[in-house]
């Protein structure tokens, strides 16, 4: 593969959870969509954060309940980036992570490179699918660009859209383990160069073009004390003609991807939501037509 991304660290991976057995094949069970799951910043010291962002008491519900809105013709993969048990520098290298992600979706879809992706983040997680489509896009080499060619759907869950360094500063310092003022400085940087590097594509719509977006925002206070994400700033505001929808949770940053069961009125929401969407965007967007046509220019 062509030298084209930055050097990595070996805590990488992107983790297949469904199927489980990936060697395990039935015919009518093909493959029609790739969900790849990103989480965010690590506030409540988890020791596997990109599972418990998502997990409540041992039920994961992009492995153990989102297939079935797909007839379990999906592959469901978690993207781990940083398990540390605190916020540190780690998680302000947001264009290292998105080159680690494009090269393990090169290496993971290899049996079918043009199959749709959808990509669903928690906060800080869809800056990084940010960063990684916006590569994708000004890729001139033909290696990489299949992935923004093929992305049909972004769900955000209290992904800062607007405000980006006051807001991520906001969930870095809510965390149980105080996170380094140093850390946090390094984190209003990264956030400032990532807004400098992605304005130019998300003026000119580059970024939602032909893809469905939807943004989840948590309506509840973060332990009882404030909003860490402010509505007005988890939406777009996209061009009009681009595809792009916003629900409120019940829920507060972190209880807001967690559900007890599928019969949980917030789960069903959520489900359904991102289910029916992906059907849309795939009718609406063909992958086969967008591949042949031809690449943007600036």
């Amino acid at each position: 593969m062509p030298m084209i991304f930055s050097e990595h660290m070996e805590q990488y991976d992107l983790e297949v959870v469904f199927p489980r057995n990936v060697n395990f094949v039935v015919p009518y069970q093909r493959t029609e969509v790739d969900i790849v799951v990103i989480h965010g910043l690590n506030i409540e010291a988890n020791y596997y954060v990109h599972r418990d962002t998502w997990s409540y008491c041992g039920k994961m519900w992009p492995r153990d309940i989102l297939p079935s809105c797909f007839g379990k013709r999906c592959r469901v993969m978690l993207f781990s980036y940083n398990d540390g048990l605190s916020v540190n520098d780690e998680d302000t290298r947001f264009i290292k992570h998105c080159d680690r992600l494009l090269r393990l979706l090169m290496e993971n879809r290899l049996d079918d490179p043009t199959r749709p992706l959808v990509f669903i983040c928690h906060d800080v997680g869809g800056l990084i699918v940010k960063e990684a489509l916006a590569k994708a896009h000004l890729d001139k080499t033909g290696t990489i660009h299949i992935i923004d060619q093929c992305t049909r759907m972004l769900v955000f869950f209290n992904t800062p859209h607007h405000n980006v360094a006051k807001s991520v500063r906001n969930i870095a310092s809510a965390a149980v383990r105080p996170t380094p003022p140093e850390v946090l400085d390094m984190l209003d940087k990264a956030c400032n160069e990532h807004v400098e590097r992605i304005a130019p594509l998300e003026q000119r719509g580059r970024l939602y073009r032909r893809r469905l977006v939807i943004n989840f925002h948590g309506t509840n206070c973060y332990r009882g004390k404030q909003l860490l994400v402010e509505k007005e700033d988890t939406m777009m505001n996209a061009r009009p003609e681009y595809w792009e929808k916003h629900f409120p949770i019940y829920g507060d940053h972190t209880s807001m991807c967690r559900y007890p069961s599928s019969e949980d009125i917030t789960c069903e929401t959520v489900l359904k939501t991102i289910g029916l969407n992906t059907y849309l965007a795939m009718r609406m967007f063909p992958t086969s037509e967008i591949l042949n046509r031809a690449k943007f220019r600036f």
